[in-house]
């Protein structure tokens, strides 16, 4: 089996180039030229066992094996070869293929200049079906669910939040803009569990094919929710970007396989936010601006959130850096669920599946942002 796939593989090669080339008839002169390369490697290389063999074996069995051989290894080239072109006609083609007869009778013995020593009249042609796809694919999913949330400030009598209630898909991004002081980054810290909601409750719905929930909602683990605030960069407390990203990681001995696995993760997403290329020693401050928005990024990408929060995450860059920031949200965006607050509209506008307003007191509509 070893040497017939090596074969099938050597003598194939040249065959497959040109049948990608939609080139059938010179797919047929590579073979049979290399048909006489092969033929002669083969009787070097069974000289030596073919001498001891042909003491009881005699002459025209010895043919007739040989020929049998080859001419399965060339049927089985043949059924690659009509696969092969199948599948270019099936891409090239906007009908499918439902299927091919037989080799055609270029592929047939007398082609490649072999006798036939027996017959073989009495072998089925050989025939492919295109098999049907199967059905009964999931679409399941999930959404992160507001449901009629209020937040009252604990020694105070006025609600920063009234009846707040929102659905955010999975894997998409959302927008939320208004007033300063209408209370969007209230919200978006109870999301993050740095406060916890007067009334209603957050939590994670999954939906089945039907649209209809599947089951129960759970509340939303504040583990699994990175949230970045305005201006991360006021925030940074060590003197280089390694120290910066593992500050908040675990220092007990035990914590072995949680550090290898927030090793592991680093490396993912320092490649998410372009920032392979940035010495670990550096200081944080010494990063420009867009770069500090990255590395802030990157620390909440460490513990693979399923909701990524950010506050104003255009605030203060140049062009330049908004238009970065842009671009590496939109790549992101594929990879988490993100829910942004921000009055630069312009520039998320293209990113945006779902938006709301937030009006003053607290109340938030489902709108499109204006440009």
């Amino acid at each position: 089996m070893g040497l017939t796939n090596f074969i099938l593989t050597v003598a194939g090669v040249g065959a497959v180039v040109m049948l990608l080339r939609s080139d059938v008839k010179q797919s047929v002169t590579v073979l049979r030229r290399n048909v006489k390369h092969i033929r002669h490697w083969l009787e070097e290389e069974s000289s030596a066992a073919s001498s001891k063999a042909a003491e009881s074996i005699k002459p025209k069995e010895i043919e007739t094996k040989r020929f049998r051989f080859l001419t399965s290894l060339f049927e089985k080239l043949a059924k690659k070869l009509i696969q092969l072109k199948m599948a270019v006609s099936t891409f090239s083609s906007p009908t499918p293929v439902s299927g091919i007869a037989e080799p055609p009778a270029s592929f047939s013995s007398a082609a490649i200049g072999w006798k036939q020593p027996y017959s073989t009249s009495s072998r089925a042609p050989l025939r492919f079906r295109r098999m049907k796809k199967r059905r009964g694919i999931s679409c399941d999913y999930s959404c992160i669910e507001v449901r009629d949330v209020c937040y009252r400030p604990p020694g105070t009598q006025l609600n920063i939040l009234n009846g707040v209630n929102f659905s955010l898909r999975e894997k998409s991004f959302g927008l939320i803009f208004g007033k300063s002081g209408s209370g969007k980054t209230t919200l978006l810290q109870l999301l993050a569990g740095l406060n916890k909601p007067t009334s209603g409750s957050i939590c994670i719905q999954r939906y089945g094919d039907d649209g209809q929930p599947k089951a129960v909602p759970e509340l939303l683990p504040t583990e699994k929710v990175g949230i970045v605030f305005q201006f991360p960069e006021r925030f940074f407390v060590a003197d280089n970007v390694l120290d910066e990203i593992t500050f908040g990681w675990p220092r007990q001995k035990g914590c072995l396989q949680l550090k290898e696995q927030l090793t592991s993760n680093l490396q993912r997403a320092f490649n998410w936010v372009g920032l392979d290329s940035i010495p670990l020693d550096k200081d944080p401050q010494l990063l420009s601006g867009g770069y500090k928005r990255r590395l802030a990024l990157a620390i909440q990408l460490v513990q693979t959130p399923d909701l990524l929060i950010l506050d104003e995450p255009l605030a203060g860059l140049d062009w330049k850096a908004r238009a970065d920031v842009a671009k590496l949200l939109k790549h992101l965006k594929k990879e988490l669920t993100l829910l942004v607050v921000s009055h630069d509209l312009r520039e998320l506008a293209a990113l945006v599946d779902q938006s709301w307003r937030m009006e003053t007191g607290g109340v938030l509509l489902a709108e499109c942002p204006p440009l």
